[in-house]
């Protein structure tokens, strides 16, 4: 009986997500006959445009480039953002560093692209990947320091990425800061040249709205992504705790049984 109305739930949920999203696009069709294509283009114009810019090769690779460029900084990110946390959570790292990290994390990560793009002149790659690591850092360094629960022995210094990412409250910190690396990185390409954020701009330059309207989908839809995989790798990680847990119990369990025999032994004799 649980079983039927789950589904009957999630039916539900899809119908009327479908519906809404119909509503959406009809209200949306609607109001663009009345209004100029410079402001409010046609789902259908939208459409088409999403559709030439995949079919002409132009999206694919600025999406790769865009990825790319989110995975290294987000990669460089997470030894950053754990010892940052971890240290954080010391009244001696407190005092060291407690104060610059209140002041960089009170920063718009899109504020440190210009600096970035200065200071590593020619390199624009690792311009984006700083940009990237300072955003995803943060948001996973400040999720350690509010995380009240206490460290297992060994679990800040012998495997913090294996242990400390099954806690749900840094996974949601992690989770975050990847969605804000993203957004930081899509705004650090603007003008630069390659990725998502440049191939928007010069959209709108050229004063191609329909076409501006289709790549913030395809930005929603990366972005959408990016959150999927993420909840996918948390579902993973807790499978893989519970395992461990099991493999855990099961020989304990098994020890206690021995002993328990070895100690009734001697008294059916």
């Amino acid at each position: 009986m649980m079983a039927a109305d789950k589904h009957f739930w999630e039916h539900l949920h899809v119908l009327t997500a479908t519906v809404s999203l119909v509503v959406f696009l009809l209200v949306w069709q609607f109001v663009s006959f009345r209004s100029s294509p410079f402001i409010l283009p046609s789902p259908f114009t939208i459409y088409n445009d999403l559709g030439r810019l995949v079919s002409s090769g132009i999206l694919l690779p600025q999406i790769i480039v865009t990825v790319s460029r989110l995975i290294v900084g987000v990669l460089l990110a997470l030894p950053v953002g754990l010892l940052v946390g971890i240290v954080l959570r010391h009244w001696a790292g407190q005092l060291l560093i407690g104060l610059p990290f209140t002041a960089v994390s009170k920063v718009p990560p899109t504020a440190w692209g210009p600096l970035t793009y200065v200071a590593v002149g020619p390199f624009q790659e690792v311009s984006m990947w700083v940009v990237v690591t300072l955003a995803a850092a943060v948001p996973l360094a400040l999720a350690i320091v509010r995380d009240v629960s206490p460290f297992s022995d060994g679990e800040s210094v012998a495997s913090p990425a294996r242990s400390m990412f099954r806690r749900p409250a840094v996974f949601a910190g992690w989770r975050a800061g990847i969605l804000s690396g993203f957004a930081a990185l899509v705004a650090a390409e603007f003008g630069r040249g390659s990725g998502l954020g440049y191939l928007l701009t010069s959209s709108s330059d050229r004063l191609e709205v329909s076409q501006v309207y289709a790549l913030i989908i395809c930005l929603a839809g990366v972005g959408y992504a990016l959150q999927a995989a993420v909840d996918w790798l948390q579902t993973r990680l807790a499978y893989r705790a519970r395992d461990a847990e099991a493999w855990n119990v099961q020989p304990a369990i098994s020890g206690s049984l021995d002993r328990s025999a070895v100690n009734v032994g001697p008294a059916h004799k």
